[in-house]
């Protein structure tokens, strides 16, 4: 199997999915086992509004999923109640702030809400389309796929009409996403030049060799002995 986690230590091993456990032994998807003294259970977090009565019409599923909300931010029942910051895997600074302008935008008048039936319209269609991508209920808030960040950075923009996040900040959170999933991002810095581009400089790693595209090797430059790109 190939490792999701890049350069691990020779005494760490990836394994996939739990099948079972039986006693000491873990048995693992790929029908391999392993001999166990200690299990940690990573549950990543979860969602939980004890201080929300039912009344406030949130549901919260297997503590993972909070419905119902429209755009993932308002919720439906009481659109004067809204959820920040729910989403993961996307830039979240970023992402709070254009939440939490959305949510502003309904309250002074500048974006009136649609009708309930509406909402519940657009927050039915946006579920199946997640569970058409194969996004599991666990991962309802989760953007793990390109197109689903993309789509929903430009939705909640456009239907509010507001600023959109600048395109520096996305690119480079996609650039970094993908030099992290190489072991590469702890190696270089990332440097805001304009709102569409960024700089990446070597953080003066000298055996390191930075994996680019090679239509971004004519924008590479030394710079105090140390190499830089810009995108």
């Amino acid at each position: 199997m190939d490792n999701k986690i890049a350069n691990l230590p020779q005494n760490l091993i990836e394994k996939p999915c739990v099948s079972r456990i039986e006693g000491s032994q873990v048995f693992f998807e790929d029908g391999t086992a392993e001999e166990m003294d200690v299990i940690i259970y990573c549950t990543g977090y979860k969602y939980c509004f004890p201080f929300l009565t039912n009344d406030c019409g949130i549901v919260v599923d297997s503590s993972k999923w909070v419905r119902p909300l429209y755009k993932e931010i308002v919720n439906i029942e009481h659109p004067t109640m809204c959820f920040i910051g729910l989403q993961f895997n996307l830039p979240v600074i970023a992402m709070f702030d254009l939440q939490a302008r959305f949510f502003v935008s309904t309250l002074n008048g500048h974006f009136p809400l649609p009708s309930k039936s509406a909402m519940y319209e657009d927050y039915e269609k946006q579920i199946a389309n997640k569970r058409k991508l194969g996004i599991p209920l666990k991962h309802t808030h989760g953007m793990m796929l390109k197109e689903l960040r993309k789509g929903y950075y430009e939705d909640v923009a456009t239907t509010a009409n507001i600023a959109r996040i600048p395109p520096v900040i996305i690119n480079m959170f996609e650039k970094i996403l993908e030099d992290r999933n190489k072991g590469e991002y702890r190696h270089i810095v990332y440097k805001i030049v304009s709102d569409s581009k960024f700089r990446m400089v070597l953080n003066g790693e000298k055996d390191f060799k930075p994996i680019v595209n090679d239509n971004k090797l004519s924008n590479s430059n030394i710079i105090n002995g140390r190499h830089l790109w810009l995108f």
